[in-house]
């Protein structure tokens, strides 16, 4: 009987998610929306910008994601955004309570940001992610020619 009570208590509470559309919310920034990272999400917020705008999506470069993921920790255990001086890539970073969409959002207002990303000429992109214990999340994305 207790296992069936909190069957119950659970199938109640996804209603009501579900009911007042919380569920995408709820799940939203775990890490994982279906099969894909918050960085594989980012990346593809990125391209399918860069191709609504006719400009050629980019190639994900193993070494840009490592370099990416280091600088979002980097961040993370920093307690702050700051770039660092890279001479081989562009950079953009950005951290938010929310989730990756409102750090690309911003990227996108920025004139400076989205010339890093939507410039036609570069060719490969790698995005990095960390969260702190209070769940903000620290977003690195390098590009290169």
């Amino acid at each position: 009987m207790r296992a069936f009570t909190w069957f119950r208590r659970s199938e109640v509470l996804v209603a009501f998610l579900v009911l007042f559309g919380g569920l995408a919310l709820f799940f939203a920034d775990t890490g994982h929306v279906g099969d894909l990272t918050v960085e594989e999400r980012m990346q593809g917020f990125i391209n399918d910008k860069r191709a609504s705008l006719g400009i050629g999506r980019l190639v994900i470069g193993p070494f840009l994601v490592e370099y990416a993921d280091m600088r979002a920790r980097q961040m993370r255990n920093a307690g702050h955004i700051y770039h660092d001086w890279c001479f081989l890539c562009g950079e953009v970073v950005g951290s938010t309570s929310a989730g990756p969409w409102s750090i690309f959002v911003a990227w996108m207002r920025s004139d400076v940001h989205r010339h890093i990303l939507m410039l036609p000429g570069i060719a490969r992109l790698g995005c990095g992610a960390a969260r702190d214990r209070k769940g903000n999340l620290y977003m690195a994305c390098e590009v290169r020619y």
